[in-house]
């Protein structure tokens, strides 16, 4: 027999009695306050430059702020000022086990994308409040983990535009005055620059782009755009993520990169890549880097007219269009 539903907002609602059954106790939400600086304290004692704090998509900080989520009734939820209470007595928190001048950021979701979630108008005041109290930057995303199709828009699939969440980063830079990034299914490097001119975000962030290829930024900076392989938002690092170790449509040596090192051959090679489809192409460039000849079993005048037909055959659907093929 399917288990039965349970409310999606459980952590946090109140017993029938009116006790405070299964959400976090007092003493249990300063303890999750302490936790947070000292994993701040430890990352900068690790050399990152600046930590972020995660109050999007549902995880912890935004369950305090969304009025979808935060039920409580006592000093941590009802009013905007009850629901910020936890962000901000973190923030205080973190910063006094960094220090004045590290860097510290927040992530928010623009909008929660269901009924009864956050819309921007709070949003904006969000952020100004985040402001206020000391955050040197925002981090723009969307989405809350607490509802299906609102989940969709934590990691933009092949449907949704390049960009989808810059124009909410645009909204926030407007209202404040510290650095805004922006994210959201960014693949182009020239699509980032646009986006940067036109003052939709002070900075961008890469996620998936990254998973593809690693070296996305060293091509971008060196002028080798056509080299990088985009990520197609195929969402499969996303499903597997919780379960298994991280894996790539594209990239064969996501998350087995000691396994499959990319270094030269010690002698010269002759191989053969039979095939001419993304993989074989792939295998191809692999064995260039490698300084070995790789002929293929495709005749050597249809090369370039017939391989690959397949996926580009694929890439002409609207949700491929920007498949970069």
């Amino acid at each position: 027999m399917p288990s039965p539903k349970k409310d999606r907002r459980a952590v946090f609602l109140p017993d029938a009695a009116g006790e405070r059954g299964p959400g976090f106790t007092g003493r249990e939400i300063q303890d999750l306050g302490k936790a947070f600086a000292r994993a701040s304290l430890i990352a900068k004692a690790a050399g990152f430059d600046a930590v972020e704090l995660h109050g999007a998509h549902g995880y912890l900080l935004a369950a305090f702020l969304s009025p979808f989520s935060n039920t409580r009734d006592d000093a941590y939820g009802g009013s905007f000022e009850g629901r910020f209470r936890f962000v901000q007595e973190v923030y205080e928190g973190v910063r006094n086990a960094v220090g004045p001048s590290y860097p510290i950021l927040f992530r928010l979701s623009g909008r929660e994308y269901l009924e009864g979630g956050r819309q921007m108008e709070e949003t904006l005041r969000i952020a100004r409040r985040l402001e206020e109290i000391g955050f040197d930057a925002l981090d723009v995303s969307a989405g809350i983990t607490m509802d299906a199709e609102a989940f969709t828009w934590l990691a933009p699939p092949a449907s949704f535009p390049q960009g989808a969440f810059l124009g909410d980063a645009a909204e926030i830079k407007r209202a404040v005055g510290i650095p805004v990034i922006g994210v959201g299914k960014i693949r182009d490097p020239r699509f980032a620059e646009k986006a940067l001119a036109e003052g939709q975000a002070d900075f961008v962030a890469l996620g998936r782009a990254l998973i593809a290829d690693p070296e996305w930024p060293n091509k971008a900076l060196a002028g080798r755009t056509r080299e990088i392989r985009r990520c197609i938002s195929c969402n499969r690092c996303w499903s597997i993520l919780y379960r298994l170790p991280i894996r790539c449509a594209i990239n064969a040596r996501a998350g087995r990169e000691r396994a499959l090192p990319m270094s030269p051959s010690l002698r010269r090679q002759r191989v053969a890549v039979v095939g001419g489809g993304p993989a074989g192409w792939k295998r191809r460039g692999w064995r260039r880097k490698e300084a070995t000849r790789s002929p293929s079993s495709r005749k050597k005048n249809t090369w370039a007219d017939n391989c690959g037909w397949r996926l580009f055959l694929r890439g002409s659907r609207i949700s491929r269009a920007s498949w970069h093929i």
